[in-house]
């Protein structure tokens, strides 16, 4: 069984990573993956509250996050496999530091 980074972890590992937007390759998709995973997991209110708290909506990568169209296809691809999510989101952290 795949340990599913909590809430608070996941919000911290976003935090890091928004101001190498741009600069790392890979913090977009950390933070991507991040918010699918607080949206799998603790509730899609969690992950608004997430992109509410920093910010994230005055970035064009964000707004409306949930309700793009390749968010979607993604989350019903992997639905119900957390442990997909946790190991994308090991490897591009892996890769960006």
């Amino acid at each position: 069984m795949v340990k599913i980074p909590s809430f608070a972890e996941l919000k911290n590992i976003i935090s890091e990573e928004l101001p190498s937007v741009g600069v790392k390759d890979y913090s977009r998709n950390i933070i991507n993956t991040s918010l699918i995973l607080i949206a799998e997991n603790y509730g899609e209110d969690k992950a608004e509250e997430v992109i509410n708290d920093l910010n994230l909506d005055e970035h064009e990568d964000w707004i409306d996050f949930l309700n793009k169209p390749e968010i979607k296809s993604i989350r019903k691809m992997y639905e119900g496999k957390p442990e997909f999510h946790v190991q994308v989101l090991k490897d591009f952290r892996n890769m960006n530091h």
